[in-house]
């Protein structure tokens, strides 16, 4: 017994470093990402090019979204804290394709745009992105595990 007990723990201890390293490289992802797309934001409103960072089948429909929300509530004011979408499948991909809510404030109020962002290595490339009428409810995993637990 004692001998598995020892295999269990020499098994368990790499394991756990293993582990704690790919949790923080996914922290970091989505650190990075988080900077990523305030700059995205801002360079787009400040007439600076974003195309080089958009997937190219994308490059139509972010621009459309942008103008659209310039359209429906004016210039561009400033931005808020974007929030993570948490999934299960994003975490054991390890960080691949991230999504993200980020309200924007504009002179007649608030938009939330939706963003999907895809890591390769360093480099950080919007992939899709939609845009919704004010401020998106924080989506919390932790409480919703708890409301469905008796």
């Amino acid at each position: 017994m004692a001998w598995i007990a020892g295999i269990c723990v020499c098994l368990a201890i790499p394991s756990a470093f293993m582990a704690k390293s790919v949790w923080n490289d996914f922290r970091s992802k989505v650190g990075r990402n988080k900077s990523f797309l305030n700059e995205f934001v801002t360079n787009n409103y400040a007439g600076k090019k974003i195309d080089d960072v958009v997937l190219n089948d994308s490059r139509n429909q972010i621009h459309n979204i942008f103008a659209k929300a310039e359209k429906e509530k004016g210039k561009f004011v400033e931005l808020g804290v974007a929030d993570t979408i948490p999934s299960f499948s994003d975490a054991l991909n390890e960080g691949a394709e991230l999504s993200y809510n980020l309200p924007v404030q504009f002179e007649k109020g608030f938009m939330t745009f939706t963003f999907r962002v895809r890591n390769k290595d360093w480099d950080q490339q919007v992939i899709w992105a939609e845009v919704s009428e004010g401020i998106a409810v924080h989506d919390d995993v932790k409480m919703r595990i708890r409301n469905r637990l008796p």
